[in-house]
């Protein structure tokens, strides 16, 4: 822990009182977060499926695999959200892994495992909704123009891809 965040923990800056938060009714499986501040926001994320391709610009995340078996594709992000997913590399995490995730770079993670995967996430500065941009996801919040809608990271990476190359 740093000696400025253990200074704003002393003086009283920075809560740290337990206030939990869950929703395990996404389409992708769910959430339970521990504590929101501006500093560190720890929660678990239940993946049964696949996340939406997004990135923040206020925070980064550690994700540590607890378990199961994900699939974690990370990018630079691009102002075309073609260039953006067809840049996404894939990492395979198993149980005990840890990836981090810095500041306005696009990730997913897809789900490997008969059960649902879990992370323990870290997200280091501002965590809100208002700080996700989103690029793509299969469950219908947001399409890709001129792209199958409904398909999985790994198949959307490889039509952007071949699109890239065509065009």
């Amino acid at each position: 822990m740093s000696n400025e965040l253990l200074r704003r923990l002393r003086a009283g800056e920075v809560s740290q009182e337990v206030d939990l938060e869950s929703d395990l009714t996404k389409a992708w499986g769910g959430y339970v977060t521990m504590v929101r501040n501006e500093v560190c926001t720890p929660k678990i994320l239940v993946i049964t499926d696949e996340l939406s391709v997004q990135s923040h610009s206020n925070r980064e995340e550690l994700w540590y695999l607890v378990s199961g078996k994900l699939a974690v594709y990370r990018g630079p992000v691009s102002e075309d959200p073609v260039k953006t997913i067809a840049g996404l590399d894939e990492k395979i995490l198993m149980p005990g892994d840890l990836v981090k995730i810095p500041k306005n770079t696009a990730h997913t993670a897809l789900n490997l495992y008969p059960q649902p995967s879990l992370i323990m996430e870290v997200a280091l500065g501002h965590a809100e909704e208002e700080d996700i941009r989103r690029y793509y996801d299969m469950h219908g919040r947001v399409s890709l123009e001129g792209f199958t809608e409904g398909i999985s990271i790994r198949d959307l990476i490889t039509q952007c891809r071949k699109y890239l190359k065509s065009s």
